[in-house]
């Protein structure tokens, strides 16, 4: 539940939130573990994960007017971006050796 914080604007938990997210983040690692045999992918599965949860949470958080960097996303959510474009690559490469399709 949102409580109202400096200058009377209601303030999310967000830390709360986040130790979540690592924990699903970590139950869908530990479960997917078994199915993700290339190289990288783990990581790259880690990737997208943290970084949707990231850029998801950053809409809840407390951030200055002038914090908006790009299309109105904060430098977090833009990194965050980066972190799920990286991710999906590693996740949907093909392993090295391997003939096209």
């Amino acid at each position: 539940a949102a409580r109202m914080g400096l200058d009377h604007v209601a303030l999310h938990p967000t830390q709360a939130y986040s130790s979540l997210k690592g924990l699903v983040i970590f139950v869908v690692l530990l479960l997917f573990q078994p199915l993700l045999k290339k190289r990288g992918a783990t990581f790259g599965l880690f990737l997208v994960l943290y970084g949707a949860g990231r850029f998801t949470i950053d809409f809840f958080r407390f951030y200055e007017e002038n914090a908006r960097v790009l299309m109105g996303l904060t430098f977090n959510q833009v990194i965050s971006v980066g972190l799920i474009v990286l991710g999906l690559v590693l996740l949907l490469r093909r392993p090295r050796g391997a003939a096209p399709a």
